[in-house]
């Protein structure tokens, strides 16, 4: 007898408890510094064509930072 697993949209499988203290700071760390980032480079240097990739390492760095 199998025991199935309660699933959220579709057939995508809820994750387990124990991985919560993990992926919920993960996803919350990504939004929160890509946000502020953005809007502090975007105050800061205004929108240019490197903008982007000029941003997307800023995040890059101040995830590493706020994940921790």
């Amino acid at each position: 007898m199998t025991t199935e697993r309660p699933k959220i949209i579709g057939n995508i499988p809820k994750l387990p408890a124990k991985f919560v203290g993990w992926v919920m700071p993960f996803f919350l760390s990504c939004l929160m510094s890509g946000i502020i980032s953005f809007i502090n480079m975007l105050r800061n240097l205004g929108w240019s064509d490197t903008f982007l990739s000029l941003w997307f390492s800023a995040w890059m760095m101040s995830w590493a930072i706020a994940y921790p």
